[in-house]
């Protein structure tokens, strides 16, 4: 939120959404790869369709919410 509000994007929310997606995107592949080689075996949201979905969806969703306090705080600057 900090870079967004500095460099005053013109839609943060738009901005922050991806950035959510991006790291939800960043956790499973990372997930699917330290799993089988900490645990000896696939877990986390790969052995789930449902869950991917629910990773990808409450990313979004924090992506959206900061989104939106970031562009009230541009407003007010």
């Amino acid at each position: 939120m900090m870079i967004v509000l500095i460099k005053k994007v013109p839609s943060p929310v738009t901005i922050l959404v991806f950035a959510g997606l991006s790291y939800a995107l960043f956790a499973i592949v990372l997930s699917g790869i330290l799993y089988p080689i900490l645990d000896g075996e696939l877990r986390g949201p790969q052995t789930n369709p449902l869950a991917v979905v629910s990773v990808f969806a409450t990313n979004a969703i924090w992506g959206l919410l900061v989104g939106a306090i970031a562009k009230a705080l541009s407003r007010s600057s």
